[in-house]
């Protein structure tokens, strides 16, 4: 996996990505949402350096990050300057899902407005990679959730209490 930075084609409107990715019909120079893009304009950030990829899952540009013998084996995390990121302040929901209690069911919401109930209809999970949203009683359900926020992953980030 190269380390390289990552370049654009204008006229076949294509960005090669430092992982080796290739992602057709990207945006132009011109079309970058923010102060920075990770493409066009990336930010002297500390993960620069790393590999660029773009997770089409919860569709937010990564930084691959190298294990403690240096290889890059997949561990990612969002990269500073994707849009996305800057415009959830800061956070992205990598799953939305939670485990009912009561049937023992996991249950995951993979789209926006994918509103998924368990089998005993005890529970209730919405919002995708856009929002987290529960439905099911106090203390009968638990949040198995993983989402990027303040820098690092945090699993069950959904409080109960307001479900």
């Amino acid at each position: 996996m190269s380390t390289s930075e990552s370049t654009y084609d204008d006229a076949k409107r294509k960005a090669y990505l430092s992982s080796g990715q290739i992602i057709h019909q990207f945006h132009e120079s011109t079309e970058c949402r923010g102060d920075h893009c990770p493409v066009h304009n990336p930010s002297d950030h500390e993960y620069r350096q790393h590999p660029l990829y773009f997770n089409f899952d919860a569709f937010v540009f990564e930084r691959f990050l190298p294990d403690e013998d240096g290889k890059y084996r997949g561990n990612a995390i969002p990269d500073p300057d994707d849009y996305t990121l800057s415009q959830n302040d800061g956070e992205v929901i990598y799953r939305n899902s939670a485990h009912c209690l009561k049937c023992d069911t996991q249950i995951v919401s993979k789209r926006r407005h994918d509103f998924c109930t368990c089998p005993c209809g005890n529970l209730s999970v919405d919002g995708g990679h856009n929002y987290l949203r529960r439905l099911g009683a106090e203390g009968s359900f638990k949040d198995t959730s993983i989402v990027f926020k303040d820098g690092k992953f945090n699993q069950s980030p959904y409080d109960e209490k307001t479900a």
